[in-house]
């Protein structure tokens, strides 16, 4: 971890999901990409279990699902690929 505590919460999510090919965290946030539906739930139940086993609580009111598409950072998210958003260009 460098130095301080500003990075700490995307430290510690990327040391508990880096062996998670499907989730990419950022910050205190994380990005589950699955490819279809089946993947889905078992993605989203390995991701909660890992988070569970370390003891950090998601907070419902901030999470998304079963999105097609997404802004995520400064990004458009979709099955299509990932592109900048036009208003940051």
């Amino acid at each position: 971890m460098t130095f301080g505590l500003r990075n700490a919460a995307q430290t510690m999510y990327v040391s508990i999901i880096r062996d998670i090919p499907c989730c990419c965290a950022y910050e205190d946030g994380l990005l589950i990409a699955s490819t279809d539906v089946g993947n889905k739930r078992h993605d989203l139940e390995l991701v909660f279990r890992r988070l569970h086993d370390h003891g950090i609580v998601v907070n419902p009111q901030k999470c998304m699902f079963g999105q097609s598409e997404l802004k995520f950072l400064r990004f458009f998210v979709s099955s299509r690929g990932i592109s900048p958003l036009l208003e940051t260009v």
